[in-house]
């Protein structure tokens, strides 16, 4: 669905992203850049059940499941606007989108009630009802890109075929995340 965003003037995609901060091995599956707003999404495979929240505490069904309530949404938000701002670059980094889909399609999945930290929650399946809203920024600026281009894992960079002494080049990001066409991609899907 997020290859929906690539068209010409459209904003720059990019996956698999750690998280800047010092002592958290994080990361993010997906952050879009349209102008200089940073949309984060970060993707999920879950059984198929109820999902609600009370009091913080998640639950599958009955079942308590504590990896629901992480807050990692919280954390990319902070990091990565932080990271921006310490490099001279205002940006509007808006509230993450966690998406999650079902592992199977055996039953149905409801996500109505539940609240992830610092995230809102969407069905996989609706995903591209919120693309025009994350594209309304039109390309990305390229500076945000730059900025973030060096969060990117380092093993999608090395399946880039990118050499070791250029990971950190900032001068290479904006080529390879557009792939020479306005509306980029780190990585085909």
């Amino acid at each position: 669905m997020l290859g929906e965003l690539l068209v010409p003037n459209g904003p720059t995609v990019l996956h698999s992203l750690r998280l800047p901060m010092s002592g958290i091995d994080a990361d993010v599956d997906h952050v879009v850049v349209a102008g200089r707003n940073v949309w984060i999404l970060d993707s999920k495979v879950w059984k198929p059940a109820v999902y609600w929240t009370i009091g913080g505490k998640t639950r599958r069904g009955l079942r308590r499941i504590p990896f629901a309530d992480k807050h990692t949404s919280e954390m990319a938000v902070t990091a990565i606007g932080r990271l921006l701002e310490t490099r001279g670059v205002s940006v509007v980094v808006h509230r993450p989108y966690l998406v999650v889909w079902p592992s199977n399609r055996s039953r149905s999945m409801r996500l109505g009630l539940y609240r992830p930290r610092g995230a809102r929650v969407v069905h996989g399946e609706v995903l591209d009802t919120k693309l025009d809203r994350i594209a309304a920024g039109g390309p990305a600026d390229q500076d945000v890109v730059r900025v973030l281009y060096p969060l990117l894992s380092t093993a999608r960079l090395a399946a880039m075929r990118l050499p070791e002494d250029r990971l950190h080049d900032h001068d290479v990001g904006p080529q390879l995340a557009s792939n020479g066409r306005s509306g980029g991609i780190v990585d085909e899907f």
